[in-house]
């Protein structure tokens, strides 16, 4: 925390250690198997190869995994994106969904295009991200 009135020198120190925590964070994710989601007891972790997709529901997000019990967390999707960025198994395909691939069973294009997941979950796919999706799951 910072005192007033605050110094340029203390604020600089403050910004980079909060940079260095997030880094830390990142770091330890990237090597992790688990994805670290704030809970209402601190921190909670599902397995990376566990999780089925990510919706967004207005500030939260529901964690769909294969044991079908949705994990609500509240974050936005957009930080569940920066957090998944390096992990090639999961793409963006809506402004609502982020979807592990490996859950991917086909493409529907009759009615818009969908993702149909092994688990028969539906997700739609953004009108502008169709072609990179299918060239990115590889259908």
């Amino acid at each position: 925390y910072l005192l007033k009135p605050i110094n340029s020198e203390e604020l600089i120190h403050a910004i980079k250690r909060i940079e260095n925590r997030n880094k830390k964070i990142v770091e330890l994710e990237n090597k992790s198997k688990r994805l670290l989601y704030p809970s209402k007891s601190g921190y909670s972790s599902v397995a990376y190869k566990d999780i089925i997709c990510i919706k967004a529901d207005g500030s939260y997000v529901n964690i769909h995994t294969i044991d079908h019990n949705p994990i609500t967390v509240s974050k936005n999707l957009h930080f569940f994106e920066k957090m998944l960025d390096k992990r090639r198994e999961f793409v963006r395909v809506h402004k609502s969904y982020i979807v592990n691939t490996q859950y991917v069973q086909k493409i529907d294009k009759q009615g818009g295009a969908k993702l149909i997941l092994t688990t028969d979950m539906v997700v739609p796919i953004s009108p502008t991200l169709r072609n990179f999706i299918r060239d990115m799951i590889g259908f």
